[in-house]
């Protein structure tokens, strides 16, 4: 079970609805809650990578890239929803 997260973030980037939030010891993705003025994670509610663990997940991100059509100038710098890959 992953615990809720509400400790400040280094820096974040937007998904669609999702974040990604890079802290000091590993990338948290996941759709976050605002409270009190502060971007929080309820528990079970994201995806947390270890930093032993951002090798693995940087080679399968870049492998499912590239099983996807390359985007059009006017396509590029654009956020997007997610893709379901299948």
């Amino acid at each position: 079970m992953l615990p809720e997260i509400k400790t400040s973030f280094i820096d974040v980037f937007t998904v669609g609805d999702y974040k990604l939030c890079c802290y000091s010891n590993c990338l948290v993705f996941g759709v976050p809650t605002y409270e009190e003025g502060e971007l929080k994670f309820q528990s079970n509610s994201y995806l947390k990578i270890s930093e032993h663990h951002f090798l693995r997940y940087f080679q399968f991100f870049s492998k499912a890239l590239q099983m996807v059509e390359p985007l059009k100038p006017e396509e590029k710098n654009k956020e997007t929803g997610l893709i379901n890959i299948d």
